[in-house]
């Protein structure tokens, strides 16, 4: 015959044994948890993939921050007496936002002569991208063609010529592949200012 006393030591024993495996359990998947998040971040550094576009002869990248949103053949509103590079007004799902000429403006800050031959003009198109700054309203962008993507960590890094507005920071280079990282919130307080 079983005591009451031998019984509660049974279940109390029980008891521990469940709360040990569920410990080691949860000890368990904590462990897989940090190491799997720790090989996502390696592989992240591996595989650092980033967005650029394309304005003339010069590609930017865009920052990981930065929300960009790609449009195409969209009716502008010129403005009159405006610099050379501001095409003018787009609405957007019923926002009112100005639109700029991207390689027209780096002419103008780079202070090119020579006009970079535009892709866009010889395939008719013409490709936009919508920038949000959290520090800036929207602003639209003419750019050359769709945003291309790539490694950041396959490309070397060197420092900006000095003849660059200081928006541009650095340029990298792959290849034959040169693309130029921007602050962005530089450029917009630049065009801001210009406007």
């Amino acid at each position: 015959m079983i005591t009451l006393e031998q019984e509660e030591t049974t279940l109390d024993k029980k008891r521990a044994v469940k709360e040990d495996e569920a410990s080691f359990s949860a000890t368990l998947q904590k462990a897989i948890d940090l190491s799997s998040s720790t090989s996502e971040k390696a592989d992240n550094t591996k595989n650092d993939k980033r967005f650029y576009y394309s304005v003339g002869t010069n590609n930017f990248l865009i920052e990981q921050n930065l929300k960009a949103e790609t449009l195409k053949d969209m009716p502008v509103n010129q403005i009159p007496f405006t610099p050379e590079w501001y095409m003018g007004l787009v609405s957007i799902r019923g926002v009112i936002m100005p639109v700029i000429d991207m390689n027209s403006f780096v002419n103008s800050q780079t202070k090119t002569t020579k006009v970079n031959k535009k892709v866009s003009d010889t395939h008719n198109e013409s490709y936009f991208l919508k920038l949000e700054h959290n520090a800036h309203s929207p602003i639209i962008i003419k750019i050359d063609k769709l945003p291309g993507q790539i490694n950041i960590n396959a490309m070397k890094k060197r420092k900006a010529a000095k003849t660059k507005p200081s928006w541009m920071l650095h340029t990298m280079k792959s290849g034959t592949s040169t693309i130029t990282e921007v602050n962005h919130q530089g450029l917009l307080n630049q065009i801001k200012e210009l406007s």
